[in-house]
């Protein structure tokens, strides 16, 4: 198979780490319209780092590449887009993005913590280039459309972000029309929290999408009172409603997000 290299075109930091790269192919074309990818691998160098792209101008071989460039070094940071600007590269490790576009979608409401910021970026650009209505609900240490993220390529299409901290979320979705998808990226107790309100809104796994950060909370259902209590290590856990003690199976439930808790045998 080809390999397939690019070739920078022009580039636009958009936060403190986050910069869009505008790239030609020079030979082949990538596998997925929209992706992730965890290495850009010049001649004699290679650097990891978190990588997404979409393809608005596929057609003509041209991508959309955004890098977050947090881990680096401030000396690594500045080595690779040097070498951007005057070599052309590969990207390694390519995979699918976390996002899918379902059928008969007619708007997205995008929830959005700042730790999720590359992923998001990658989504919004994907609706975008296919005109679809999003919304975007963001916590108030993330401001899109203020000076923190500076993206000029949305100019024209970019919705106004607006906070939900303190909005009842619950009364936001129940007022949702057909068609209406959900995805939430953030740390796992915002995307489990939204979670659980779509859910009781009337929202099913096929319309709720999410992409979790950082140490995911296990829960337990209780079969007692049918709610649920966070886990630990132990195979059983005592429930934080009606303090039931629970044996901890091995089952789990995506739908309710949770393993199920038996009752303990006395």
């Amino acid at each position: 198979m080809e390999a397939v290299r690019l070739k920078l075109i022009q580039e636009q930091r958009i936060s403190d780490y986050i910069y869009v790269l505008e790239v030609k192919t020079l030979t082949g074309s990538l596998n997925f319209y929209h992706g992730a990818a965890e290495q850009l691998r010049f001649k004699h160098q290679s650097f990891s780092l978190p990588i997404r792209f979409t393809a608005p101008y596929q057609e003509v071989g041209m991508y959309r590449i955004f890098i977050d460039t947090y881990f680096l070094t401030d000396e690594e940071r500045l080595n690779v887009l040097n070498q951007l600007r005057t070599h052309d590269f590969q990207l390694e490790c390519l995979s699918p993005l976390s996002f899918v576009l379902q059928p008969n979608t007619q708007k997205v409401l995008l929830f959005i913590e700042e730790i999720a910021l590359l992923e998001s970026l990658t989504v919004m650009e994907m609706l975008a280039n296919l005109h679809i209505d999003m919304i975007l609900l963001v916590t108030d240490e993330l401001q899109i459309t203020g000076k923190q993220i500076n993206y000029k390529l949305w100019q024209d299409s970019m919705p106004t972000a607006i906070s939900f901290q303190n909005k009842d979320v619950h009364f936001l979705l129940s007022w949702q029309k057909i068609g209406t998808h959900i995805f939430a990226a953030g740390a796992w107790p915002m995307v489990d929290r939204l979670k659980r309100i779509a859910e009781d809104v009337g929202f099913s796994d096929e319309l709720f999408q999410f992409k979790g950060y950082g140490e995911m909370t296990p829960y337990v259902f209780c079969v007692r009172c049918y709610k649920l209590t966070k886990g630990n290590q132990n195979t059983q856990v005592q429930c934080e409603h009606c303090r039931t003690i629970l044996d901890v199976s091995n089952q789990y439930s995506k739908r309710l997000g949770a393993y199920l808790g038996n009752i303990k045998a006395i």
